[in-house]
């Protein structure tokens, strides 16, 4: 009798024997030993719920991507980005923001390194983001934005385009010129 080979879902590795099928919330898989315990890891601080289930989403061949759905572009609410920072355990600092044309205050601002444009920089599919946006709901939004989470095949090698801000996700294609 030929013994089958089981290889953990994660790690795919054929050296982890002792994989053993494993039922996490509705899902079943093959998990070695080392994997399963990181992902029950993940699972029992309730900070890392959201990963968890992106984890689970990644495994059903899903992609969860954030946009903005309205005219203006991608910008986080206050909260959002000092929640995302948190999440992520980056230091930052939060500082006044004077109005240009009187003496107020327009607001604050969420700094790293003095510069506020590391939001522009944060991946569209960073579990993190998803998860922020997903506990914020609307207040996840930025001054000019509507965010969305949009699913998209995990197998799909994605681009974010707009116009004027408002965001759609295509594929990418090749282009000569």
């Amino acid at each position: 009798m030929r013994m089958r080979r089981r290889n953990c879902i994660i790690c795919l590795s054929e050296n982890h024997f002792g994989a053993v099928s494993t039922q996490i919330k509705d899902t079943k898989f093959l998990l070695c030993g080392s994997c399963l315990e990181h992902i029950q890891s993940l699972n029992q601080n309730s900070v890392h719920d959201h990963i968890y289930d992106e984890f689970l989403t990644a495994l059903h061949g899903v992609r969860s991507i954030v946009i903005n759905v309205d005219y203006g572009g991608f910008d986080l609410s206050f909260g959002a980005k000092q929640e995302y920072l948190r999440r992520s355990q980056t230091e930052f600092r939060v500082e006044t923001q004077g109005d240009r044309n009187s003496d107020s205050l327009y607001g604050l601002r969420v700094l790293i390194d003095g510069s506020e444009q590391w939001v522009y920089a944060i991946d569209r599919d960073d579990p993190l983001l998803v998860s922020v946006v997903r506990d914020f709901g609307e207040a996840a939004n930025g001054r000019f934005s509507k965010l969305k989470i949009v699913q998209i095949p995990q197998d799909v090698d994605w681009v974010i385009e707009d116009y004027d801000g408002r965001e759609y996700i295509s594929e990418r294609h090749r282009f000569w010129g």
